[in-house]
Order: structure tokens, then sequence, then C-alpha cells
């Protein structure tokens, strides 16, 4: 089989990916704790809440009063763990959002930036995007509406105003 015919995961090209991993919550109360519990199915024909419910009871000898499901993982989260460069990002509500008035300046991904500081989030800070800082980047960093992770932007600095007198 030539290089050509393999896919980025290691995969023949046009083979199934295979069903998706099906998931339940079940929850019982013991001995005054609550006692909680992610159940996988690997295959959706097994992926029922009488299934799921006996596996809880196998494992922790108490029959579950919640059992909730199905689910599937979001594949957002799916390529959060597969791509750590995405969890340089964290996404804030619009009401949380309320700048401090301070700002910086520093390097984000061979970029120039300009951040404002955020009330009561001294590790995030939302981001201009300005100049590379390297002439052969292309690509601006896609930031949106979310703020970027102090410990992601390299030379982060205060940001110093001149002055007129």
């Amino acid at each position: 089989m030539s290089n050509a015919e393999i896919g980025k995961r290691g995969r023949k090209l046009g083979t199934k990916i295979g069903p998706r991993k099906v998931y339940f919550v079940c929850a019982a109360v013991e001995n005054g704790d609550i006692v909680e519990e992610e159940i996988c199915f690997d295959r959706p024909e097994d992926a029922t809440a009488e299934n799921a419910a006996n596996t809880f009871k196998e494992k922790f000898l108490v029959e579950p009063s919640v059992v909730r499901g199905p689910y599937h993982m979001v594949k957002s989260l799916q390529k959060d763990e597969l791509n750590p460069k995405d969890n340089e990002f964290v996404s804030l509500p619009l009401d949380q959002i309320q700048y401090n008035g301070k700002r910086y300046r520093g390097e984000f991904r061979g970029w120039s930036v300009i951040g404002q500081g955020l009330v009561g989030r001294e590790d995030v800070v939302c981001i201009i995007v300005g100049e590379p800082v390297d002439e052969d980047r292309k690509r601006r960093p896609s930031v949106g509406n979310q703020a970027v992770l102090v410990s992601a932007i390299k030379n982060f600095r205060p940001f110093e105003t001149a002055t007129t007198a």
C-alpha cells in the first residue's frame, strides 16, 4: 500500500471510522454519599440503560437511583484532547468580560499582540492581533471572541504608553 492511500489518522482512505462510543451516567446514594459513574459502551447495540445499570451495580454493589443517557462525546471535546494548541483559549460569557484597565503586549503564534486585562482573571487576556514577528508568517491566528491564556503569550509584558510633556 502506498503512502498516497493512507490518511492523516493512519487509516486507509475511504475506510469507515466505526460507531461512536455511547455514554451513560449512573448515580446512587450509598451511606449518605453520592456515588456516580460514567459508563462507556464501544458498541451501540450494547448501549442500553439496563446494561449501564447492571454495570454500575456490579462495580459498586448498589442499584443506581438515576440512569441518564445515552450520550455521545462532543466533537469539540475530542478535538481539544487531540490538539493542545486549542487549550490556549478560554471562552467567557459576555457578562464576565470586564476590562481592568491594564494593557499588555507580547507575541502569540509568531504575531505581535496587544492585550487587555480582565477583572478577576489574572490568567487570561483579550488580545488584538497586530503584525507578524517573522516575515514568513502568513496565517494570522484566529482568536474570535475568546480570551487567551497568559502562559501562551511569549514576551508578555505591560504596555508602555508614550507620555507627552
